[in-house]
């Protein structure tokens, strides 16, 4: 039998949707209730075309100051030019009213327009800014709150869904496509003269056995490490965000064949001015030091003292930036790199080309060139798909460089087999047994991490937590297997072949200590258990066991464990 609802929408010309048809940017208004959790739990939902972002509620909490209010706990910014419908600012408090305007952050909503509402839901309108599976349904971000949606919700639209714009992100950071769980901040302390005061303290445990293949030598690793990151966000304008961001870092680490040390440091993270609209209002311009940050960090992820210009249009984005950095290995602070990322400014179905140049000085010369393609997300029913490809051209140390690096791999979660999801995936990175000449190993960037997410809440190291190599002369075949076993929880058991594209002494930057013996290309088998827990806002947990099994290609055969532990609180 045909649903009421059903029938109601096709006398109306209204469509219904799920779920599963949602995605990120689209404009959604959702009525119902803030439980006690502070999650806001739908009974209707509707997606329409894009507008000001609404909340809609009843005033109960007294104003923290002046010129503020706070409407479920988000707090309200109105001035001279936001105008009132029936209401005074003095009669705010009790009262049931609309608002709408601008969502600036956790702690600052700009109201354009205030009016008093008649009984009813609590209302909600905004940007979905996140999806994630939850037990019953799913969680979307929308603005600061996270919105339950129970499985079977009709999603009303009277356009069709195909032609609903799909907003670009809001614009919070100057970040390329993504920002990993480290740099993210909890809604922080406002102060004065619109400064944000936001924080992050971190706990990191590891230890490391065996990572020689050799139990009759004691060289085994104890590590504890603890940081605190303080970061000031000003915004005085629509037209200028400035930042600025200090982290304090206290390491200790025990070897078994060395005494056992500690560090203490002070550094400068991300620092910038970001002005928008510079030239025209899609074009942005943004000055220090920055995060680059892509989808798979395949590419790069890491800060860089830079000028970027930011193009954004409704189809796409260019990023364009010239840089070095400041404060890092001889190599990089030598380096004059330029970047340019051309892509559709989609999360979900990504498509990008890029170029990375370098021109590196010390301690060799080199200008390596990549040029790469990339197309990432949902171009298969229930798979987040993963392809790159990426050329490398140029010159070191007085040899051509002609490289070639890809990985591809899917993450397959079938509905009828939910909570599961399957991973498969394949690396291949050209080597050159005979270097001279013509160089043919591939080598990344230099800015890569090759960090993200399976199905999971938590990102790992996609080619081994233990033996975490470059993709350079390297083939990795990876089958993963995993479980969200609660809300904002998952299980990752992921298994990794290695093997050398040609049979060389050498690995590049692969945390294991031992070297191949150059004849046999087998290097071995990893296996990873990755628990990831994000069930409350302000905390993360991950914990992190590794198994490497070497293969005949070193002498030492015996099998390296690893045990990490990373607790990270955000203000």
């Amino acid at each position: 039998m045909i649903d009421a609802l059903v029938l109601a929408a096709l006398a109306t010309g209204v469509e219904t949707y799920g779920i599963k048809d949602l995605r990120e940017g689209l404009y959604i208004e959702v009525r119902g209730v803030l439980d006690e959790r502070g999650v806001f739990v739908a009974s209707e939902a509707e997606l329409l075309p894009p507008d000001d972002d609404v909340i809609i509620g009843t005033v109960v909490e007294p104003p923290p100051r002046p010129g503020r209010f706070v409407l479920h706990g988000q707090e309200i910014a109105y001035s001279e030019k936001t105008e009132w419908e029936k209401l005074r600012p003095e009669e705010l408090q009790g009262s049931r009213i609309k608002v709408e305007g601008r969502y600036r952050g956790p702690r600052k909503f700009s109201a354009r327009e205030i009016a008093p509402r008649d009984k009813g839901r609590d209302r909600l309108a905004s940007r979905i800014d996140a999806i994630e599976p939850a037990d019953g349904g799913a969680l979307l971000k929308i603005m600061r709150w996270d919105v339950f949606l129970p499985d079977g919700i009709k999603i009303e639209s009277g356009t069709p869904l195909a032609e609903l714009p799909v907003l670009p992100p809001r614009p919070v950071a100057p970040q390329d496509e993504t920002t990993d769980e480290a740099d993210l901040f909890g809604p922080g302390i406002e102060l004065p003269y619109d400064l944000t005061l936001f924080g992050q303290l971190e706990l990191d445990t590891a230890y490391e056995d065996e990572f020689d293949f050799d139990e009759a030598v004691d060289r085994d690793r104890a590590e504890l490490e603890v940081s605190a990151r303080m970061r000031l966000l000003w915004e005085p304008t629509e037209r200028f965000t400035g930042m600025g961001t200090l982290r304090a870092n206290w390491m200790y680490r025990d070897d078994q064949d060395e005494d056992a040390m500690s560090d203490t440091d002070l550094t400068l993270g991300e620092t910038w001015g970001w002005w928008r609209g510079v030239l025209g209002k899609d074009v942005d311009l943004i000055v220090g030091r920055q995060d680059y940050d892509d989808l798979r960090e395949w590419i790069y992820d890491q800060d860089l003292d830079a000028v970027r210009f930011v193009v954004r249009k409704p189809w796409w984005r260019l990023d364009l930036s010239a840089s070095t950095n400041f404060e890092s290995s001889t190599r990089d602070e030598s380096a004059t790199n330029l970047i340019a990322y051309l892509s559709n400014d989609d999360t979900e179905r990504h498509l990008a080309a890029y170029a990375v140049y370098r021109d590196i000085d010390e301690p060799i010369e080199e200008q390596p060139l990549h040029l790469g393609a990339r197309a990432i997300g949902e171009w298969l029913p229930q798979n987040d798909v993963w392809a790159d490809v990426s050329g490398l051209s140029g010159e070191r140390a007085g040899d051509r460089l002609s490289a070639y690096g890809l990985d591809f791999g899917t993450t397959w979660s079938p509905s009828v087999l939910k909570p599961l999801s399957f991973t498969a995936g394949y690396a291949f990175a050209s080597g050159d047994a005979a270097p001279g000449g013509t160089d043919h190993a591939f080598r990344q960037t230099g800015f890569q991490d090759n960090t993200a997410k399976f199905a999971g809440v938590t990102s790992f190291q996609y080619y081994g937590e233990l033996f975490d190599p470059e993709l350079s002369n390297l083939r990795v075949l990876t089958v993963g297997l995993g479980a969200r076993i609660a809300t904002r929880t998952s299980l990752d058991l992921v298994w990794h072949h290695y093997q050398q594209d040609e049979p060389l002494a050498s690995l590049v930057d692969a945390e294991v200590n031992p070297k191949p013996d150059g004849v046999d290309a087998n290097l071995g088998t990893e296996l990873d258990l990755i628990l990831g827990m994000r069930r409350y806002a302000d905390w993360d947990l991950e914990v992190v066991l590794g198994w490497f099994n070497p293969s005949d290609a070193f002498t030492q055969d015996d099998d390296a464990l690893l045990g990490k532990i990373q607790l990270r609180y955000r203000l």
